[in-house]
């Protein structure tokens, strides 16, 4: 594949992104719904819309590839053996540990004052919209791999990994200014959840590890850092700022990458 053909064909299958994103902005703002508002990004309405669309994307980019690449979804990685499980097991539980521990020292330092959130019972509340939230966050992370880890790797492999993650990367970035406030710290979270997720996706080669990590990710910004203003379990008196927030994603990349590098690389 020479590189024009490589150009077009990220070209083209990040407008088809674009274009299923812009429409499923359209419908959300047609259901009365402020995107850029977090907390309004729980309304069901919008989860549902947010749903359909990433699946209708993962399907474009299964299709793209069957009849513009003429290769099987599997060429992206589809593999997911006991490693990867592993892998997937740790993160998940590190992520919401580690964030839960940074924000109890960030607390216990007047950083920030945080209380438990509780429910009418005197519990956390898990509701069937929060488990949805949880299911269409998993289905985004998935769409966002396909593409921007799986896709952009298929066709930049001749050009090796530094150019795969900086392309890549940077166009991970870019796509999340379309629903997105964008400032400096938040543009940098992205690229460092963009190095991350590249670096993790080459190693393990499964685009289910790359997904479930970003997952992850997500999943504890809402549980922990409290992003969605609902679904979480602690509750702020105020905004953490976003410098504390880029330190523990500066840590949290740091360890994770470190880790799948034991898990993929030395242990391979």
């Amino acid at each position: 594949m020479s590189i024009t053909q490589a150009i077009i064909r990220l070209i083209a299958v990040t407008l088809v992104s674009v274009l299923l994103s812009v429409m499923a902005m359209i419908s959300v703002r047609l259901s009365g719904v402020d995107l850029k508002d977090m907390k309004q990004r729980t309304n069901p309405r919008v989860l549902a819309i947010a749903l359909f669309f990433n699946l209708l994307f993962i399907v474009s980019v299964a299709l793209i590839l069957k009849f513009w690449d003429h290769q099987p979804p599997g060429v992206l990685g589809l593999s997911f053996g006991s490693r990867g499980l592993l892998f997937v097991l740790f993160v998940c539980l590190f992520s919401a540990g580690f964030a839960f521990v940074y924000v109890r020292l960030l607390h216990s330092w007047n950083i920030v004052q945080i209380r438990y959130r509780r429910g009418n019972a005197g519990t956390f509340n898990i509701t069937a919209v929060t488990l949805f939230g949880f299911l269409v966050l998993f289905v985004a992370a998935l769409q966002e791999e396909i593409l921007f880890r799986g896709y952009f790797s298929f066709v930049l492999l001749p050009y090796g990994f530094w150019a795969g993650m900086l392309i890549s990367t940077m166009a991970f970035t870019l796509w999340h200014f379309l629903t997105n406030k964008a400032g400096i710290f938040q543009t940098a979270d992205w690229l460092m959840g963009g190095i991350m997720l590249f670096f993790i996706y080459w190693i393990s080669g499964s685009i289910w590890v790359a997904a479930l990590t970003h997952f992850s990710r997500n999943i504890t910004n809402v549980l922990i850092f409290d992003i969605s203003g609902s679904g979480s379990l602690l509750q702020y008196e105020k905004p953490i700022k976003p410098l504390y927030k880029s330190v523990y994603t500066i840590l949290f990349t740091i360890l994770v990458m470190l880790t799948g590098y034991v898990f993929f690389g030395i242990f391979s």
